[in-house]
């Protein structure tokens, strides 16, 4: 039996070692955490892009009449870019924020406005489609929302187009596009 110890080689070889292992399992941490808080993110940008497609369609299809762009560029105020819905006599309005254009605004019917992007856990700004994307018919990668009222383009629909950004976990960038039907508008 021995009863010299552990040489001073023997301890810097088993402390390199165990250093070796701490910092990769950290590194594994770090990195599980940050692909958590991406997902996390990108999840939430979904979300909160589908609930503004529900509102804008649960606001477009019992309208009445519908307008904007790209044969009335300017509605609601003469804000450009926006969408003006008549549901049985109360007007609600869809347009992006005058300061900069990087906000989603509801202009409620019986006055005020709303955010569609408050709340978030995060910074987030919605921006248009641009031109080129698929199908590559977006009419100017500016707008939103695209009108097709045309009286000989029945039914009335309006076409939305936006991509939501979180600016500020891993920059993340979601692009959403749908088209509703305005119901009674093609009973004229």
């Amino acid at each position: 039996m021995n009863d010299r110890g552990f040489t001073l080689p023997e301890v810097l070889v088993a402390a390199l070692v165990g250093s070796l292992v701490v910092v990769a399992t950290g590194s594994l941490y770090v990195a599980a955490l940050r692909a958590g808080r991406e997902d996390e993110s990108l999840a939430y940008l979904q979300r909160q892009g589908t609930l503004i497609l529900e509102e804008v369609g649960r606001r477009v299809r019992p309208a009445t009449t519908v307008q904007g762009p790209p044969n009335q560029p300017a509605v609601c105020g003469g804000i450009a870019g926006s969408v003006r819905l008549d549901v049985a006599g109360h007007v609600w309005c869809f347009r992006l924020n005058a300061a900069n254009g990087d906000q989603l605004i509801e202009d409620v019917a019986d006055g005020g406005a709303f955010n569609m992007l408050s709340g978030a856990p995060f910074a987030m700004t919605v921006a248009a489609c641009p031109a080129a994307a698929p199908p590559a018919t977006w009419p100017d990668g500016v707008n939103v929302f695209n009108v097709h009222n045309d009286p000989l383009d029945r039914p009335e629909r309006v076409e939305v187009c936006f991509v939501l950004n979180n600016t500020t976990i891993a920059p993340k960038a979601v692009t959403f596009r749908s088209t509703f039907t305005c119901r009674p508008c093609n009973e004229v």
